[in-house]
């Protein structure tokens, strides 16, 4: 028998909360094609996770050491560490459709992990919602046997996401968000997956080298049919409000480097005077670049792509966390082209970017403790973009124009990377690579993570 870990009192707290959270719980339970409703809010006993569907077939939990329980976005939520998974009875695959989804809040996104696997796996028919391991960045809804895929990109880590997967009529949907992602034609039919199907699974995959899902979930939704996109946007809004906000980039205030003694160096160009710290910190680079323009906030500095670049001052990477913060103007930055690239070209390498084939803008956050990938949108030429990059208490981030677009778990230090140091550069790789065709205005580094609010107030503008 599993640890029991919520007391009666408590399950009856939550029970009642519950009632009145859900507003759309009645709704749910009444639709006969549901066919597996579970919020995690009450006791799981012998293995069992409550079924709230009209069907009443519970679900199965595979945790031998005992689980978890956290807050959720509606009542509680299971807590799976990356050996637990739950299993579904057959009833899934018993009509001509299928919809499954979920709200996941995870610490890290690993390549290939599952938050649902239905069918046989190694090469038979089996349907997946997962990390994809052939599109770095993105979810996928994929079709094993016939290859048919639609992507999303990720989103961030240690917040709620509500993902969603339907197949019927032919077609295979992917929903994040309650927004339509992608959908494909996809050959495979329900009847197909049920005639090999050794598993179907919440937070674990019919590949056993593939990694479980490690992080929180709540309010999986399982019917046997696929549900509209209206139904997907229903299910997500009912419990929207219990994501976590977003923070209002519009109402930010300015950034005041006084305020903050973690700022390391402030580069605002505009004394035309190379590449000067202002901050106070004394922490000025050195750039063989000698022409300025009208930059976003008085003069910018400008990188022709010959050979020029910024070679930054090492005494930037020191402290426990890190921050970068520009405004970046491409005028034709190739692909590989660097914003930023910091470290030894090697196991100890952090750098930012225009990528190769996508144009869009990534983080690479390279050290002996794992490597981390984290894209955003496509870098547009001609626009000045503000970017923004934090690393610390094990996250990697990556913002555009004040917002947070990606991040993923990452245990790297500044430090970390003078360890075999070979250089720090804004402009300019370590690696072969072009050099950035680009202005660059206002860069700022500091000695720790900022939070996503602070971000938004170096957006909004920086003063002394």
């Amino acid at each position: 028998m599993k640890k029991l870990i919520v007391c009666a009192a408590a399950l009856a707290a939550v029970a009642l909360l519950a009632g009145c959270a859900k507003g759309g719980k009645s709704k749910l339970a009444s639709d006969s094609s549901v066919v597996g409703y579970f919020t995690f809010d009450e006791a799981i006993e012998n293995d069992e996770i409550v079924d709230h569907s009209k069907a009443k077939t519970n679900a199965a939990l595979d945790a031998l050491d005992g689980f978890q329980m956290t807050e959720g976005v509606s009542g509680q939520a299971l807590v799976l560490d990356g050996t637990q998974y739950i299993s579904l009875e057959d009833n899934v695959l018993s009509g001509e459709g299928l919809t499954m989804a979920a709200w996941v809040k995870v610490g890290a996104w690993k390549t290939w992990q599952r938050v649902f696997d239905i069918g046989g796996g190694d090469g038979t028919k089996d349907v997946f919602l997962a990390v994809d391991g052939r599109m770095a960045g993105t979810f996928c809804a994929y079709e094993q046997s016939s290859a048919v895929t639609c992507n999303a990109p990720l989103t961030p880590i240690k917040k709620w996401t509500h993902l969603a997967m339907t197949i019927g009529n032919g077609k295979m949907a992917l929903y994040v968000n309650g927004a339509l992602a992608e959908e494909k034609d996809m050959p495979v039919s329900i009847a197909d997956l049920a005639a090999g199907a050794t598993g179907i699974f919440v937070g674990r995959s019919n590949w056993v080298a593939d990694p479980l899902l490690e992080g929180a979930i709540d309010e999986v939704v399982v019917a046997k049919r696929a549900f509209s996109a209206e139904e997907i946007n229903e299910i997500y809004s009912k419990n929207a409000q219990g994501s976590a906000a977003a923070v209002d980039v519009a109402n930010a205030q300015p950034f005041v480097i006084s305020a903050d003694s973690n700022v390391t160096a402030y580069y605002s160009f505009d004394g035309e005077d190379g590449a000067k710290d202002v901050s106070g910190a004394g922490n000025d680079s050195v750039t063989n670049a000698t022409e300025y323009t009208d930059g976003k906030n008085g003069k910018a500095l400008l990188l022709n792509g010959a050979e020029q670049f910024i070679d930054l001052n090492q005494a930037i990477l020191t402290g426990n966390g890190f921050t970068f913060s520009a405004w970046v103007k491409s005028n034709g930055m190739a692909d590989w082209s660097r914003i930023f690239d910091m470290g030894d070209a090697g196991g100890n390498d952090w750098w930012l970017g225009k990528e190769g084939g996508s144009g869009k803008i990534r983080l690479d956050v390279n050290n002996a403790k794992g490597s981390v990938s984290v894209t955003g949108p496509v870098l547009e030429d001609g626009v000045w973009t503000h970017i923004a990059v934090t690393i610390g208490d094990e996250v990697a981030s990556l913002f555009v124009n004040g917002k947070l677009v990606m991040n993923n778990g990452s245990q790297a230090l500044p430090t970390d990377l003078l360890n075999g140091f070979k250089g720090a550069y804004i402009g300019r790789s370590n690696w072969p690579d072009p050099y950035a065709i680009a202005e660059f205005d206002d860069v700022l580094f500091a000695s720790r993570a900022y939070s996503e609010t602070e971000v938004a107030s170096l957006y909004k503008g920086i003063s002394k």
